[in-house]
């Protein structure tokens, strides 16, 4: 009895201090508190365990899962759970209070016959999630959870697998059942047992066995291989079932529309909400892994639609007095116009990540007629949205070799420059491609890796051909009096200035 009420002293302590460890537990303190596991106290069942409420002294709950002892691989699930959860803390992740491995010798009645034989009682402690799993609240997009529900969820969800791929865990059966929602609907990941957890170097990895749940396994657990990008397509599919209530791809349109009917004003924010999820739903559930991004980048792409969306208000805040305050129909009939130009415009003030399909798309495949320049360091290309919308696309050489975090550095330089003497960056790209080449005769399997920056296009070209008269009449353009050649030296030298100035 001590060492149940210490255990009630230690589990009470955790749900008010979130710096105390996890901790071994006795089972008779586990039998206690879901009064010795009865059926009135089950609140979930899966294929490898029955999930119990345990009620403490101070009358709150913890949930109990408790392993079948008949499963075979349970002693291995059990211990990766565990290992999993031990070190995992996120406001996105179930909270982990304490683990139950309890071997016992017993007595059994066999054939007629007493036999001695080992009754194993394997027992994980959690925090109790009131409103349950995800799956029960996951409806059309004309009933069920409104919109600002529904993209908390969303974002919630990203933010904990971004988490836990930091930590190199790969959870491996992420699908709305394994996504428990608290009283606030603010969701947390869970169900650990098919973890994997990776070395630093290590990415992906292939297995014999095929694991998970249909309907949210990436294509190529089919083949054996497992990765990152794994959980990223089962993300995938869960972000369309959040938005659409189906899995799989939709027209985006279509998808704007049906939201258009049912939401409230004002719905500009809503709409481009709605559209950035769809798009990341769509690529995440690309059947190449390699084109799938990865939670980095979807995190970025959801922190600049809202970055937007501040600098938005605060223009309008700024403007001009006794404006409806209210969306038109005139606005609301031009958003879904927007939403139809290609995904992830480069339109915004703020640099993104953009798919290289899309850059392959804009630039008719990157073709000679679409060439602007050619450099040391790559090829510059014309890129032209379907609105007609012109930026500069530069495709640096394959050989450079930049490394990923030399890149991303340079490119952190790039965003930090706003000055209306530097070309702006718009977006940039770096995505390992996967090809077959033919090597010695036969097909292999090779990966590439493709870095891209995109600029505003400008049109009348670069410097050289006007100082060094390059330019004449012919070319539609006047060539620039000396007085006007003093006036660019003045800006290149204020432009100079500001790149070497040192950040304070």
């Amino acid at each position: 009895m001590d060492s149940e009420a210490s255990m009630f002293d230690h589990i009470e302590l955790m749900l008010l201090d979130e710096s105390v460890e996890p901790s071994d537990m006795p089972l008779s303190f586990l039998t206690a508190i879901t009064n010795n596991f009865s059926e009135d106290q089950t609140i979930g069942r899966g294929g490898f365990a029955v999930v119990y409420k345990g009620l403490l002294r101070n009358g709150l709950s913890v949930a109990v899962k408790k392993f079948y002892d008949t499963i075979e691989l349970s002693d291995e699930m059990y211990r990766k759970e565990v290992q999993s959860m031990m070190r995992l803390k996120h406001a996105n992740i179930v909270r982990f209070f304490g683990y139950c491995a309890d071997t016992q010798w017993k007595m059994f009645k066999h054939d007629g016959r007493h036999v001695i034989a080992e009754a194993r009682q394997r027992l994980l402690c959690f925090e109790f999630v009131p409103n349950g799993s995800l799956d029960k609240y996951i409806s059309d997009m004309f009933h069920g959870l409104e919109w600002r529900k529904r993209y908390q969820i969303i974002r919630g969800i990203c933010e904990g697998l971004r988490y836990l791929h930091d930590e190199n865990v790969l959870h491996l059966d992420l699908k709305p059942s394994n996504i428990l929602l608290d009283h606030n609907l603010v969701p947390k990941i869970t169900d650990f047992g098919l973890s994997r957890c990776f070395d630093d170097n290590k990415t992906r990895t292939v297995t014999a066995n095929l694991i998970g749940s249909v309907g949210y396994l990436a294509p190529e657990f089919f083949s054996g291989l497992i990765s990152f990008k794994s959980d990223v397509y089962s993300l995938g599919v869960i972000i369309m079932e959040v938005v659409t209530g189906i899995k799989g791809y939709c027209e985006i349109e279509d998808v704007l529309e049906s939201w258009r009917k049912r939401l409230k004003m004002p719905m500009g924010d809503a709409l481009e909400q709605i559209r950035v999820c769809v798009e990341i739903g769509t690529m995440c559930i690309e059947s190449n892994p390699l084109n799938r991004p990865d939670l980095r980048h979807i995190i970025e792409l959801f922190d600049e639609m809202e970055n937007m969306r501040l600098v938005t208000k605060t223009t309008s805040s700024l403007g001009t007095q006794g404006s409806d305050e209210h969306d038109s129909e005139e606005t609301i009939a031009s958003a879904i116009t927007d939403e139809k130009r290609e995904k992830l415009s480069v339109l915004s003030t703020l640099p993104k990540y953009l798919p290289f399909a899309f850059l392959e798309d804009i630039t008719d495949g990157f073709s000679k007629e679409r060439q602007l320049g050619r450099g040391g360091f790559g090829v510059v290309y014309k890129g032209i949205l379907s609105d007609g919308y012109t930026i500069a696309v530069r495709r640096l050489l394959r050989f450079q070799g930049i490394e990923m975090k030399q890149f991303d550095n340079e490119v952190n330089i790039l965003m930090e420059l706003r000055h209306k003497n530097i070309v702006n960056l718009l977006g940039y790209c770096h995505e390992v491609r996967g090809t077959y080449v033919q090597y010695k005769g036969k097909p292999v399997f090779a990966e590439t890796s493709e870095q891209l920056l995109c600029y505003e296009y400008l049109h009348c070209g670069s410097i050289d051909k006007y100082i060094f008269g390059m330019i004449t009449k012919s070319d539609g353009i006047n060539p620039l009096p000396a007085a006007t050649k003093d006036v660019l030296v003045l800006f290149l030298v204020r432009a100079s200035s500001l790149i070497s100035l040192p950040k304070k």
